[in-house]
């Protein structure tokens, strides 16, 4: 309810402007106050008529009791009639938008469940059985082609606060028994910690100002990739899109502009979080243009990134917005599209995880994902344990796994590429360094998408395949670590 108490002290503050006219600055503290209000909102659920719906509401109330003040304001007792109308603002907002099931700002702290119907009758069933437990339901997955999937069954659930979420779960499987249903997993990022302390004396044969403080460029021999890329006799056969699904991209960033391509919803070209921004740097920031740093993608190939926001401004976002941005950007033609988050597994999660994957797979998108940072075995965590998927760890400048790396030993495609105090791009022009497997799965990405641009048809275990052929291989680390020149060496065989 964050976005009650702004709007609340929108309304002090306009109060005792009414009441003291003179103390002017007040108007636009509170029209600022009500712009942080707003934000709260948009950030928990996203631009949706529901939203406007609710703040207009707001507005209105508001308007209401500052009518209801502007007629007592020059009254003896007009700040304490200020502060009961307050207070009337806010009960009077639960009380609405509780009879409306329009609180869009709890959809992120009330219980919601993810629940697949087998048909419509058992929808009505649940709905008419359920109705004074539940707060609102929706089709919880917009797909174009629902011939390739089953996911357009799945409804969100929100249940009413005071409901025990287990036991609930336990009545449903009992007495309508639908074919699938869990508790909707939130998604948070892990806090970045920046390192500040990042040498930059290496030469390694690009322009770019930065990147000799890029170790991974050189470990990884990125300059000669691009030059065996260059030698390449077979033409590219397709201009491919990286789609990273994270935080948004700030789409205007000297490094990656001439790069992007928008998803068509403006929201997807921003970033205050500066996690997706700092992702698409490392999979796509533009090598050799005398400005930053340089990515794994050589300049002149035709290789563009898509930002699809599935977090949102705080890191947080759902298993459903996760999956609904595998949906979207497999829809809007990825040809790689790229997680660096997940969350603990359970069955249930992998069959969700891997209906999308497999949506995606069957239009010819690549799914990369990062492992995870808690030290432990990613096959305990989705979407990294999905069928289908290449999982991506970490490993530092040494070639050894970083310590807070999972390990993908025991996952169907496991990779490890640098992970560790990697310099990339962040929001408003500026490069920061980060670590975690969140900056190794975009190395993969952009290997992936030069694979594609020459191997369009190729499925994800074939590419996997080819990348592990020409992989490192490092005594007690028993994953491959990614080894572009040698990848690139393979490309024109299977061209």
């Amino acid at each position: 309810m964050a976005h009650l108490f702004l709007i609340s002290l929108s309304f002090i503050l306009l109060s005792i402007w009414y009441v003291k006219p003179k103390i002017f600055l007040l108007v636009p503290a509170a029209f600022v106050t009500l712009g942080f209000a707003f934000n709260v909102l948009l950030n928990d659920t996203g631009f949706s008529t529901q939203l406007l719906i609710h703040f207009s509401l707001d507005m209105l109330l508001m308007g209401i009791h500052l009518l209801i003040l502007q007629a007592y304001k020059h009254t003896n007792f007009a700040m304490i009639l200020a502060l009961a109308l307050s207070m009337s603002f806010s009960f009077s907002h639960k009380k609405i938008h509780t009879h409306l099931k329009a609180n869009v700002s709890d959809n992120f702290n009330n219980p919601e469940l993810l629940i697949a119907f087998k048909d419509h009758s058992q929808i009505k069933q649940f709905l008419s059985k359920y109705h004074s437990e539940i707060v609102s339901h929706k089709i919880a997955f917009d797909v174009i082609d629902s011939d390739l999937t089953h996911l357009d069954d799945y409804y969100t659930i929100d249940i009413k606060n005071d409901i025990n979420v287990n036991e609930f779960i336990i009545r449903v499987k009992k007495e309508i028994n639908p074919t699938w249903i869990e508790i909707n997993q939130k998604v948070e990022l892990p806090i970045l910690q920046e390192n500040t302390q990042i040498e930059n004396n290496k030469k390694i044969g690009f322009n770019d100002p930065l990147s000799g403080s890029q170790w991974s460029l050189d470990l990884l021999a990125i300059d000669r990739m691009q030059e065996n890329l260059a030698k390449i006799k077979t033409a590219p056969k397709k201009k491919i899109t990286i789609a990273i699904l994270d935080t948004g991209i700030d789409a205007s960033h000297e490094d990656i502009v001439g790069r992007y391509k928008s998803s068509g919803i403006k929201s997807n070209d921003k970033d205050t979080k500066g996690h997706g921004t700092h992702c698409a740097g490392i999979a796509a920031a533009i090598t050799n243009n005398g400005t930053g740093i340089a990515s794994i993608l050589p300049a002149n190939l035709d290789i563009e990134v898509m930002s699809i926001k599935v977090l949102n401004n705080m890191g947080f976002g759902t298993q459903q917005t996760i999956i609904n941005g595998i949906i979207k950007a497999a829809d809007l033609g990825a040809d790689v599209i790229s997680l660096s988050l997940g969350g603990m597994s359970s069955e249930t999660k992998e069959r969700a995880y891997t209906e999308a994957v497999k949506y995606a797979n069957d239009k010819n998108a690549i799914v990369i994902v990062a492992a995870g940072n808690s030290s432990k075995n990613a096959k305990f965590y989705s979407p990294a344990n999905t069928k289908g998927v290449i999982a991506v760890t970490a490993i530092d400048n040494q070639m050894k796994k970083a310590v807070f790396a999972n390990n993908v030993e025991e996952l169907e495609m496991g990779i490890a590429a640098p992970g560790v105090d990697i310099l990339s791009t962040f929001p408003r022009n500026q490069y920061k360094t980060f670590s975690g497997t969140s900056m190794a799965a975009p190395f993969v990405a952009g290997m992936v998408a030069i694979i594609k641009a020459y191997n369009p048809n190729m499925t994800t275990e074939k590419i996997y395949q080819l990348m592990i052929s020409g992989a490192f291989s490092v005594q007690d680390f028993n994953t491959p670590i990614i080894f572009p020149e040698k990848i690139v060496d393979a490309i024109e065989d299977e061209s």
